[in-house]
């Protein structure tokens, strides 16, 4: 992550203990450790974020590249098509007296006994 060696960090020590003192350099090294465990928290929290939001595109593109989907698709319009048409109703043929012998129908003029 940052490329800080040993003396880089004895060189930081030894500023800090001139500049602060050896009273309160205690307590700014806690303070310092905080500020870090917090940055480090956040950055983890906004990489955990990213990688999900990147595993959601990719679930995404997956998806709409997906050959069934397009079969579910045009599945789905047909079944809206039909939906769409209007209802006819299928009336079955009156029963006949004999197998094969056509029924008459009656005229709106006959009159009914």
């Amino acid at each position: 992550m940052l490329d800080i060696g040993f003396w880089e960090l004895v060189l930081v020590f030894v500023i800090a203990l001139v500049v602060l003192g050896p009273e309160r350099l205690p307590g700014a090294a806690r303070q310092v450790g905080l500020w870090v465990r917090r940055i480090r928290g956040l950055a983890h929290v906004a990489q955990q974020e990213l990688e999900r939001e990147l595993k959601i595109s990719e679930l995404r593109q997956q998806l709409h590249d997906n050959p069934d989907l397009k079969t579910l698709q045009s599945v789905r319009e047909d079944l809206q098509r039909l939906r769409r048409l209007p209802a006819q109703s299928i009336q079955p043929p009156p029963p006949s007296s004999k197998p094969g012998e056509p029924t008459p129908n009656p005229s709106p003029q006959d009159p009914q006994p």
